[in-house]
């Protein structure tokens, strides 16, 4: 535990400072490692530790010293022993060696061979460094993930892509989903295809190049997108909303360099499938085609109209002036405003770059509430206030808040969000932690 919070520590520092050469300085292009290439790493560290002359002299020590152990228990020859027992008796055995000089030596020899090949790996390019201690951090959170709450050191913060997409593994990891898919992937991918598989195509082809900047996007996310959007629509046997196509474009941007995960979207189809059970979380009735009742339109009124009070008073009293909230159809006005933003989780009418903080943050939290992304919206709200003040009517205020909220930078929204949650105790955390 102590040690995952230290790495989690120093993880966003040294990003920082690696992510910000020296005037001058030449910056290598990284080189992304996956398991297999951290594995082929120590692979060839164990190989070069084997082939130094100090490496025979300890081996035969340690060979020596196991022999012994062995006669001395002439009633279990390991000869004898099948296979997984044999492995068995010599972990064992070997455990023996512990705390012994000639233990100790090995493993400073193999030691200095790994740091030898990591200083190697940061004169090729800084960025290993950081990779490496990513991929690390992805590996022990995996192995615990009663220590995802951890995250909560990082919240607030802006994160890396390559760290993003850490985080967004440990936190969307959807096993049963991913699974499914695979199996049936195996079994013929025609089980995975809709019927409306070329108007997905279309569809998201479109909801891309209006939302998004289109040159960003390679055919092989065009082709992640249609693939996880085309297997969901087949597995729920239901028309694809407007949202749905909204929540895969993030999702699919931040995993954009993984060419290996978009022509096989298996963890992104169970990623996707958690992002909609978190939209699901905010709104249960998502997915419900009939008319609303009062009490569900008066319950969304209250919690935004709640955060902009918070956030504006101002604004507060402008919405009031446009519409009436006491009746029932002034309501149904302003809910049909937030439910867009909140089945998009904003995206629909933030830049991807800010959504893509909002999105760390709400995936980070461990007890959720739906406040956040009503508190989200009323944020946007407050960046563009000026213009919303300046309209006479609420179908002005949806047109202004349409166009000016895509001109909501980062660092003004992230500012905001971070003085609001800081002044506000929305969420109870297991660990009390000081966000300066």
């Amino acid at each position: 535990m102590g040690e995952l919070i230290h790495m989690l520590n120093a993880l966003y520092e040294y990003k920082v400072k690696l992510d910000e050469p020296e005037e001058g300085e030449y910056k290598p292009k990284t080189k992304l490692l996956d398991a297999r290439m951290i594995a082929q790493f120590y692979d060839e560290c164990l190989q070069q530790a084997e082939r130094t002359e100090i490496n025979p002299k300890l081996s035969r020590k340690y060979k020596k010293f196991l022999s012994q152990t062995v006669q001395a228990n002439e009633n279990s020859l390991v000869t004898r022993l099948d296979e997984s027992k044999r492995n068995v008796y010599m972990r064992e055995s070997s455990r023996l060696f512990e705390g012994q000089p000639e233990q100790k030596e090995m493993r400073g020899n193999l030691a200095r061979i790994v740091n030898w090949n990591l200083e190697n790996l940061k004169r090729e390019s800084k960025d290993q460094t950081w990779i490496i201690l990513t991929y690390l951090i992805y590996q022990r959170l995996m192995a615990s993930p009663h220590n995802l709450d951890l995250l909560e050191i990082v919240s607030h913060k802006r994160l890396p892509n390559d760290f993003r997409q850490v985080v967004w593994k440990l936190c969307l990891v959807n096993k049963p989903v991913s699974n499914e898919y695979r199996e049936l992937f195996l079994k013929s991918r025609v089980l995975t295809i809709s019927q409306f598989d070329i108007q997905i195509t279309k569809d998201a082809d479109m909801f891309v190049r209006s939302h998004a900047d289109a040159s960003a996007f390679t055919g092989n996310m065009f082709f992640a997108i249609k693939t996880i959007l085309s297997y969901f629509e087949k597995k729920l046997n239901r028309i694809l909303s407007d949202y749905h196509y909204l929540l895969c474009i993030p999702l699919v941007f931040v995993f954009g360099n993984y060419d290996f995960m978009l022509k096989v979207p298996t963890e992104l189809v169970g990623m996707y499938f958690t992002i909609v059970d978190i939209v699901k979380g905010f709104d249960p009735l998502v997915d419900v085609v009939v008319k609303h009742d009062e009490k569900y339109d008066a319950e969304m009124t209250d919690l935004f109209m709640n955060c902009v009070h918070l956030v504006d008073q101002e604004l507060t009293d402008k919405i009031g002036v446009l519409l009436d909230l006491n009746k029932p159809e002034k309501r149904t006005l302003l809910v049909l405003l937030v439910k867009r933003f909140l089945h998009s989780l904003g995206f629909e009418f933030l830049r991807l770059e800010v959504c893509l903080f909002l999105w760390d943050q709400i995936f980070m939290k461990i007890n959720r509430n739906k406040v956040e992304v009503f508190m989200a919206m009323a944020i946007a709200f407050r960046l563009v206030k000026s213009s919303i003040l300046k309209c006479t009517s609420w179908d002005q205020v949806i047109d202004t808040f349409y166009k000016s909220a895509k001109g909501i930078s980062l660092q003004n929204f992230e500012e905001l969000y971070v003085t609001t949650f800081k002044n506000y105790n929305f969420y109870i955390y297991q660990l009390s932690i000081d966000q300066e």
